[in-house]
């Protein structure tokens, strides 16, 4: 059925604490809380659930809020229940009014949560934080003219052989393990013959990625790395300390100004760079209701093949103001970017199943990245106001003195 609604000015209970008496009114999570747009959340992933049938699913924006939270601090399923538990602050995000302390839910329901809205929902979570930032002013509508777009690897949960010493083992070890392969691969074609028995399409599956295992050498095409993810490609980013990589290519854009992200893709297979921008504007215009006007890229999208947006390329001398040469600088603010969805968010490794598992990774990691760089914001905006004030007097006073205009800092 659909999900439980919150009940938004719940009678005081004499044995239970409001999260309002407790929490701290300036922190950031709680000032984010009431920047969010948690009712449109309820509207558009609503529809995924069942009016009728089932029991009732669970709050829309408590799930939500786990999503955000667990991305924004890099906690796992049941870490972030049980942190939940602990903080106050994270019942106050999402949505609770009194001091709860029991599990929100299972770990388990939000994998389930993940797969009920797929990849529109994810979609929905990262336009909610382009939101706030708009409502906050981190970024502008003057920003969104201008972005960055640039791909990285995001690896997956498998394992393979990492050095020379791994190499030697594997390398003695195929031969006698394809050996075994073979034989059981003729047994089970020769009882399925005899017997007539008709197989599942799981287990026709299965078989087909034997025959393939079996098949493919050392020069093959669209190589099988790993059974439980048969979709992993071989990637290599040209990077000196790990030339190749397993996984899915994923595209990130970003504000040219701010380093903002408003789009985040994957996709399966090792597609060129330049395939992938089209797609990647479109939804950059789907998310923020806008179209880019200019777009900065690296050396790798050549032979891109947009036409609405101009794309500028780096390293390209003709036809570009100045103005846009010093916007082409910008391009490079992407990469560090890139870095902390790894480092602080959970891109370095994906550890959700399938082709899917991997494009939700992709959205919930940039939601937990706008997260953190609106937390912050909303950490230090009483220093950085305090700092334009004092601008505005210099400022004020400079006119003063030389008999001009004074200039006003937002």
């Amino acid at each position: 059925m659909k999900p439980k609604p919150l009940d938004p000015k719940p009678q005081d209970d004499l044995f239970k604490i409001r999260l309002d008496d407790l929490v701290d009114k300036s922190h950031a999570l709680v000032r984010m809380a009431g920047v969010m747009h948690w009712d449109l959340l309820d509207d558009e992933l609503g529809a995924e659930f069942c009016a009728t049938a089932g029991a009732p699913a669970l709050p829309t924006r408590l799930m939500a809020g786990l999503m955000y939270l667990q991305h924004t601090y890099n906690l796992s399923d049941e870490v972030v229940v049980e942190r939940w538990v602990e903080s106050p602050y994270f019942q106050y995000f999402c949505g609770q009014t009194f001091s709860r302390h029991q599990l929100p839910c299972h770990p388990t329901s939000l994998t389930r949560w993940r797969q009920r809205i797929g990849e529109a929902g994810c979609e929905w979570l990262l336009t909610l934080t382009i939101e706030a930032a708009l409502k906050l002013k981190v970024i502008t509508n003057t920003s969104l003219k201008r972005v960055v777009v640039d791909t990285t690897v995001q690896e997956k949960n498998i394992r393979f052989p990492t050095d020379s010493h791994l190499y030697n083992q594997m390398r003695k070890a195929v031969k006698q393990i394809k050996g075994y392969l073979g034989r059981v691969l003729r047994d089970l074609q020769r009882q399925e013959d005899q017997q007539d028995i008709g197989l599942t399409d799981r287990q026709c599956d299965r078989l087909e990625q034997a025959q393939r295992l079996l098949k493919q050498t050392k020069k093959s095409k669209n190589k099988l790395y790993s059974l439980h993810e048969p979709h992993v490609d071989c990637i290599s980013k040209g990077k000196a300390h790990k030339r190749y990589e397993f996984g899915v290519k994923a595209s990130i854009a970003t504000t040219a100004k701010e380093a903002f992200i408003v789009g985040a893709r994957s996709y399966a297979g090792n597609l060129y760079d330049g395939h992938t921008l089209k797609d990647q504007l479109e939804q950059v215009s789907v998310l923020t209701n806008k179209t880019p006007q200019t777009c900065y890229v690296d050396r790798g999208y050549r032979g891109h093949g947009v036409e609405n947006t101009r794309i500028i390329i780096a390293g390209q001398k003709r036809g570009i103001s100045n103005t846009e040469q010093r916007w082409l600088k910008r391009r490079n603010s992407i990469e560090p970017i890139i870095g902390h969805l790894k480092a602080d968010g959970r891109m370095r490794r994906c550890y959700l199943k399938g082709v899917q598992g991997d494009a939700l990774n992709v959205l919930l990691c940039a939601c937990g990245q706008n997260l953190r760089k609106l937390l912050k914001w909303l950490c230090w905006d009483k220093i950085y106001g305090l700092l334009l004030r004092q601008f505005n007097r210099i400022g004020l006073r400079y006119a003063v003195t030389v008999g001009q205009q004074p200039f006003l800092m937002a």
